[in-house]
């Protein structure tokens, strides 16, 4: 049985870049990238796409993948991971051991960063999940909420009064989520959650915090020398 599965969710709607995820990146479909990294991963078993669309399957298989249909009360833009990756488990009829969730959006990643996190993420045995960080450049203790004409602080720290008034080397270290890459027990998946309680970082470097939903995002990272 495949102990590690790696799933694409890849929607054939996309507003602020049309067909995003067949859409020509550095020469090939967008998702075309993620299913190529997944499969010179020696740590991943097997690889699908989630789709709802007939010419992202038929690019899918042709480059190695496997597809789930998914139903399209699962392909809205509010349609949450979690119930794409439940029905997922549904279609596979069981739970493998990990879960690994690739973006499309975020097509270009170090090296080896897969089988390093199932790494770490098994010999953690407590931990639930493991996600690709990087130190976020602006931290939320300096956010701020509308509130009426007036706005107020997002965040308030006990032990720091007035964060949003401190310098941020003063702030505690905050992690941002790229989205880059996600490994999950297959059975906190199956529980109901994406990440699990016990959440392990894995720090990546800046320049990979790429997720492309903009024009501007996407001729950003295509002139990225990575």
């Amino acid at each position: 049985m495949d102990k590690v599965v790696a799933l694409i969710p890849a929607r054939g709607g996309s507003k602020g870049i049309p067909r995003k995820n067949i859409k020509l990146f550095r020469g090939k479909p967008l998702l075309v990238w993620s299913i190529e990294y997944a499969n010179r991963c020696i740590g991943i078993d097997c690889v699908y796409v989630s789709t709802e669309d007939d010419e992202i399957a038929s690019i899918s298989r042709s480059y190695g993948a496997q597809v789930i249909y998914r139903p399209m009360e699962l392909a809205q833009d509010l349609s949450p991971d979690l119930g794409v990756f439940q029905h997922a488990l549904e279609y596979l009829g069981r739970v493998p051991a990990y879960l690994v969730h690739l973006r499309p959006t975020c097509p270009i990643r170090p090296w080896n960063l897969v089988d390093e996190m199932l790494f770490d993420l098994g010999v953690l045995g407590g931990a639930d999940s493991i996600r690709t960080v990087v130190e976020s450049p602006h931290p939320p203790a300096k956010f701020w909420l509308r509130d009426g004409e007036y706005i107020k602080p997002l965040l308030h720290l006990p032990d720091i009064p007035e964060a949003y008034n401190m310098p941020r080397q003063m702030l505690p270290e905050v992690l941002w989520h790229v989205g880059c890459v996600d490994a999950v027990r297959g059975d906190v998946v199956a529980g109901g959650s994406m990440s699990g309680k016990k959440v392990l970082p894995y720090t990546i470097p800046r320049k990979y915090a790429i997720d492309l939903d903009t024009p501007e995002d996407w001729t950003y990272a295509e002139g990225l020398d990575l």
